[in-house]
C-alpha cells in the first residue's frame, strides 16, 4: 500500500497486512494468498481515496 497512516497500521495488521521497514520507512503489504484481506482493505481504504477523502 502507498500512503498508509502510522494512525492505520494497528487496523490494516488486524485485517491480515503485514509491514516491513525498508530505507527506514514502514512499508504495508497485503498477503497474495486469498482474497480476504484485500477485500478488507479495499472496504476500509477505497482505490484512490486520501484520508482527507474518508474522514468527511
Amino acid at each position: 500500500m502507498i500512503g498508509a497512516s502510522g494512525a492505520a497500521l494497528p487496523s490494516l495488521k488486524a485485517i491480515g497486512c503485514f509491514t516491513e521497514v525498508i530505507q527506514w520507512k514502514t512499508r504495508v503489504f497485503i498477503p497474495v494468498n486469498g482474497i480476504d484481506a484485500l477485500t478488507r482493505v479495499l472496504a476500509e481504504h477505497p482505490v484512490g481515496a486520501s484520508a482527507s477523502d474518508v474522514a468527511a
